[in-house]
């Protein structure tokens, strides 16, 4: 088995100011092995639970992109922190996941966040449509000058070929990481070395991906074939508007854009009927993408290139034909609720990441990077998104005793709660039947408030969550609290009252379709142009000011696209 080196950095008040709560940085670095040419320097942000840490369970977050950081999580959504406006300064969170969990964050692929392969100075103008630092040899051209959008940095080497383009290629990276930490923290991996993996978005992938790649491994050192590895059980895979099933989210977009619970029509009549008239094409297209890649490309390593290239086409011929209509609506693709361009959620995380001192605190080299655009362009080209056995892969966690909980926000476009509802219906397993029988229950968040609804049959729980957007924990922290924790505890997830143990076949009881539960549309957000998110954030006259250089810029927040400073404004 490859050495993997260990570095770890103790930290103090960073983000967790919980008295007596601790919180470890820190790398694993896997040197070139094999036909991998190049260093894998994996980040990771450990927090202890708040509460009896030494027996709590361990939790592993994995965001999506693909491309995106886990470490931002930690800092605006489900982390013991919420960061403040000025970029420099948190408060504590009184929802975080850590209250009651070991909670591990791994910045994944390679080049993600604070991960990185080798070192190189570079600069990153954050109007750049390609959302890429440029890599330079200040030696030799001199260090350019910043200013409020550009700025200079030490980055990953952007090497395309020095990470992952697929998730059969990630999953590796992330299991002999595993290997180190839990060798490394063995009194934080509880009943022995269990662990549950929660993540979103593309996690739908990241996460099923890794957790079968696991369960693989498992059966391998059982037989005798891995020698000198630690058996890693799973106990609960829970996935938050997750991208699992390309043929039912394709499907679904459709429906989602004309005929949603917030009576919010993003396309027209005509729209509408072109987009369902397509599905079916885009379908068949992905199924010969399934049956090439099944033969020539099984394990989706992203390793022929007529299987990608395949793939990509089914994926641009249905994003140009089925889901694209949507985004002309004005209105965000993570939050239909919202006009764009949308400050939510914001990312305030993103300027605290890149503080000098919190760089320092957590023992970082390099500058913060949201989304590694390499890895994104990467994994799309292979057509990733599009393959298949990750509906199927669900099923056999399932039937291996492995807790799947589904959370779904119901302002999400991208990555919808009514493709999740399919999903969840479409998964093959011993418990398919009586959860196809279950009824739609009311998720109690507390005593005054109904935060979502929810089907359940035993360790199988498809939750939707009334007016959250991609985020869940974001928008609803609470429900998504309450929902993780159950999920955790082996609880209903509608009440949390009954255990799953000593229930036995537990189902919820209701209706068949929760679609007739109504919402209304939010107001629309005060507008915040955040200038490391810029191309998301901000107004074009923002765009047109930051670029001209009269934007009178504040923690990193355009405060007036005109010159002058905020006293004069005031």
């Amino acid at each position: 088995m490859t050495i993997l080196q260990f570095h770890i950095r103790r930290k103090t008040f960073i983000c967790e100011t919980t008295p007596g709560v601790r919180s470890w940085s820190g790398y694993v670095h896997l040197p070139p092995v094999g036909i991998r040419l190049y260093p894998v320097n994996t980040f990771f942000w450990f927090f202890e639970s708040r509460k009896d840490p030494l027996h709590a369970p361990l939790v592993i977050w994995l965001n999506g992109g693909p491309g995106t950081s886990s470490t931002a999580s930690a800092l605006g959504e489900n982390g013991p922190c919420i960061v403040q406006s000025d970029s420099n300064s948190t408060k504590l969170n009184p929802w975080s996941w850590n209250n009651e969990v070991n909670m591990l964050y791994i910045d994944q692929p390679n080049q993600v966040g604070f991960s990185y392969d080798t070192l190189s100075n570079g600069t990153l103008d954050a109007l750049s449509t390609t959302l890429l630092p440029v890599i330079s040899d200040f030696s030799v051209s001199g260090v350019p000058k910043q200013n409020e959008s550009f700025f200079v940095g030490t980055f990953p080497s952007l090497n395309s070929r020095n990470t992952a383009n697929s998730t059969g290629d990630a999953s590796p990276a992330v299991w002999s990481f595993l290997q180190t930490w839990l060798e490394e923290f063995p009194h934080y991996t509880p009943r022995s070395n269990t662990l549950s993996i929660w993540g979103e978005s593309y996690a739908g992938h990241w996460g099923i991906g890794l957790a079968s790649y696991i369960q693989d491994q498992n059966e391998k050192i059982t037989a005798g074939i891995l020698n000198d590895a630690i058996p890693i059980h799973l106990d609960t895979l829970g996935i938050i508007n997750a991208q699992v099933d390309f043929d039912l989210l394709a499907a679904s977009y459709p429906d989602m854009a004309y005929n949603n619970t917030y009576d919010f029509q993003g396309i027209t009549e005509t729209e509408y009927l072109f987009a369902k008239a397509n599905v079916n094409i885009c379908l068949d297209m992905i199924q010969k993408c399934r049956v090439v890649a099944d033969v020539y490309d099984p394990e989706n390593m992203g390793i022929n290139a007529t299987v990608n290239s395949i793939c990509l086409a089914a994926y641009e011929w249905c994003y140009l034909n089925v889901e694209a209509a949507y985004l002309a609506s004005g209105h965000d693709a993570f939050d239909i609720g919202h006009t764009t361009p949308d400050p939510t959620p914001l990312k305030y995380e993103i300027g605290f990441l890149n503080q000098p001192w919190v760089q320092s605190a957590l023992g970082v080299p390099l500058n913060f990077t949201y989304q590694n655009m390499v890895v994104y362009n990467n994994v799309m080209a292979t057509g990733d998104i599009v393959r298949g056995g990750f509906l199927e892969s669900l099923g056999k966690l399932l039937d291996r005793g492995v807790q799947v909980t589904m959370m779904y926000g119901d302002r999400d476009y991208i990555c919808n709660w009514l493709s999740g509802e399919r999903t969840s219906l479409a998964i093959n397993s011993t418990l398919s039947r009586g959860f196809k029988e279950a009824g739609y229950a009311n998720i109690t968040t507390n005593a005054t408030y109904i935060g979502g609804m929810v089907r359940q049959f035993g360790h199988l729980s498809f939750s939707r969550v009334f007016d959250a957007a991609h985020g869940v924990p974001y928008y609803q922290p609470e429900t998504a609290f309450q929902i993780f924790n159950r999920a955790m505890q082996h609880n209903d997830i509608p009440t949390g009252s009954t255990s799953l143990s000593s229930w036995g076949d537990y189902s919820t009881y209701g209706p068949a379709s929760s679609f007739s539960r109504k919402n209304q549309m939010p107001a629309d957000p005060q507008k915040v142009c955040y200038v490391y998110s810029a191309l998301t954030t901000c107004s074009l006259a923002d765009m047109e000011a930051l670029a001209a250089g009269t934007a009178v810029v504040e923690d990193w927040v355009v405060v007036s696209a005109e010159e002058g400073t905020r006293d004069e404004m005031l």
